[in-house]
């Protein structure tokens, strides 16, 4: 803005500070200035300001987005990185995942008191692994937007398989293989996971009762996924002869700096435990693009749609509550889209 905000200003200032002014002073902003302001004015609902002020970061939120809501023109919407937000908003949080869970709850709370405000989290349908490398390969790509890209990946059956077999031989605790195994046919999120317990398996009518993360009231809190012949044999294998006792169905004999909690002989799993040790058994690998425990959800539930499962039947298994969820995980892989194509119009 090539502006002179101020054009003249008169202050009169008592030589004892005790006495208060005689004369009003008075600021004369510029006719540049004020033009600006008008033109470039930052609509702003003092509702939502009211019912944010308890703390800094939802108040600059609102005024970020009023800031440029008003301005986007593009019908696509303008795409705002973790990295650049993290910049503006949160310098001072060392481990960008706790910006990222700050913000987000910062975001629910602006979309409560401004639900008119287009504005929500870029997450791009999920690719295959050759679709990824292609991009990659291409080039041209910043390193946040190639992880982008593998953060949106799904393995199809061979390479779960595939996966699967590495870690049962590269492992780096004994319990990584079988809670791989668990993720993979279950679908269940890493936190659900570490709630699992010996009990949650029924052997008998084979299924596992998977435990949401919170209890909302009027919905189940857990629902029941079948137990697959591949991941029953597993578990048994575990609990029978590798499983160091306890009632957690994934635990620790014992970890450095932690004690058992009253009445268990075992440590469980933390969520922080389950990244590290993924990290540690696919580093140097092929596997080490994979981001992280998610990728069996996501290649959970594509596998499912693949191969035509009802869409009841995924929402169950899933948990999955909101049309949002559905559009994300509902796809088919992209040679089965084109067989759809040519069913119709011939090739």
């Amino acid at each position: 803005m090539d502006a002179q905000p101020i054009q003249r200003f008169e202050a009169w200032r008592p030589n004892n500070g005790d006495q208060r002014t005689l004369w009003p002073g008075y600021l004369e902003l510029s006719n540049e200035f004020y033009e600006t302001l008008r033109h470039h004015a930052v609509p702003l609902d003092y509702r939502a300001l009211s019912a944010l002020k308890h703390s800094a970061l939802p108040l600059d939120v609102p005024f970020e987005l009023a800031h440029r809501l008003c301005r986007v023109t593009n019908s696509k919407g303008t795409m705002l990185s973790w990295q650049n937000l993290r910049d503006q908003f949160g310098q001072e949080y060392a481990n960008p995942e706790d910006f990222k869970k700050e913000f987000r709850a910062v975001l629910r709370q602006v979309w409560l008191v401004s639900p008119t405000a287009r504005i929500g989290e870029d997450k791009r349908p999920f690719m295959t692994w050759e679709d990824i490398e292609r991009r990659v390969g291409r080039g041209g790509l910043a390193a946040y937007e190639t992880k982008r890209l593998w953060d949106s990946l799904f393995l199809d059956l061979r390479q779960i398989d595939g996966f699967l077999g590495f870690v049962k031989a590269h492992a780096s605790r004994p319990w990584v293989y079988p809670r791989c195994v668990a993720a993979a046919h279950t679908g269940a999120r890493r936190s659900e996971l570490a709630r699992l317990h010996i009990d949650d398996i029924d052997f008998q009518d084979k299924t596992v009762l998977v435990h949401k993360r919170k209890r909302v009231k009027g919905q189940l809190t857990a629902r029941r996924v079948p137990l697959t012949p591949v991941l029953e044999q597993v578990l048994l294998q575990w609990i029978r002869k590798d499983h160091p006792g306890g009632s957690v169905l994934f635990c620790h004999q014992e970890k450095a700096g932690h004690r058992p909690a009253e009445g268990e002989t075992t440590i469980p799993i933390t969520v922080d435990d389950a990244g590290w040790h993924f990290v540690l058994t696919v580093r140097g690998s092929k596997w080490a693009v994979l981001r992280g425990w998610h990728v069996f959800r996501h290649s959970f539930v594509s596998n499912l749609a693949a191969k035509g499962v009802d869409q009841r039947f995924i929402d169950e298994f899933l948990g999955h509550q909101t049309e949002a969820q559905r559009r994300r995980y509902r796809h088919l892989f992209p040679h089965q889209q084109r067989q759809v194509l040519c069913q119709v119009f011939g090739g």
